[in-house]
């Protein structure tokens, strides 16, 4: 989708909003959906090695998947003033949508938009 309509030979950039602008805020924001992920992976592994004291390793398919469904719940739930999650639910979602609208905005397509939408829907409703 990005490079159809990069190297389309109609494609002209409207300028609503420079492209360079677009770039630095899809930059700060796909570094700060990484950094959430980083801490998400640090909390896990902190709450594992509390879960495998407490518990024990877990036995089999069946006590793995409930182990990993835990860990993955309590991580998003970890509190954190950094990085957007005390502002919304899912700040590596926020990050993530926010992203994707730049990529929205420099293609200029309705297409791109309506993904833009969808993923924003999907992800409010999971929140």
């Amino acid at each position: 989708m990005v490079a159809f309509s990069f190297f389309h030979p109609g494609y002209e950039h409207s300028g609503f909003f420079p492209e360079y602008f677009i770039l630095i805020i899809f930059a700060f924001a796909e570094i700060t959906n990484a950094k959430c992920h980083l801490h998400f992976k640090q909390v896990e592994a902190e709450i594992n090695d509390k879960y495998q004291e407490m518990y024990g390793k877990p036995k089999g398919p069946e006590g793995e998947l409930r182990r990993t469904q835990i860990l993955q719940s309590l991580a998003k739930c970890a509190p954190l003033n950094e990085l957007g999650f005390a502002l919304v639910t899912g700040a590596d979602w926020f990050w993530e949508s926010i992203a994707w609208l730049c990529i929205a905005f420099v293609i200029q397509t309705p297409l791109a938009f309506i993904w833009v939408a969808i993923f924003i829907t999907w992800h409010g409703v999971k929140a």
